[in-house]
């Protein structure tokens, strides 16, 4: 029905930042899309996340997607672009 895959960024001491969640893929099959299931599961993703100490969430999106763009707007998430 649907799949993410996540990893933890951990921060490297030099940097001033904490610990990020990487959002690398979310796949929601076509008759489930629209439905907020996507939505759920990258809230689930991101609770687990905090609960290891996870202070941001970043989603790695390649740049011809535009449908993943979108979703990547939402509040709560810096989005990076893969080329």
């Amino acid at each position: 029905m649907a799949v993410v895959s996540t990893r933890v960024d951990e921060r490297p001491a030099v940097f001033d930042r904490p610990d990020r969640l990487v959002v690398g893929d979310i796949s929601v099959r076509e008759p489930h899309r629209g439905t907020g299931f996507a939505d759920r599961l990258l809230e689930r993703a991101t609770a687990d996340a905090r609960e290891r100490g996870c202070g941001e969430r970043r989603r790695d999106v390649d740049e011809d997607n535009e449908r993943a763009a979108a979703f990547c707007e939402s509040p709560g998430s810096r989005r990076t672009v893969a080329r």
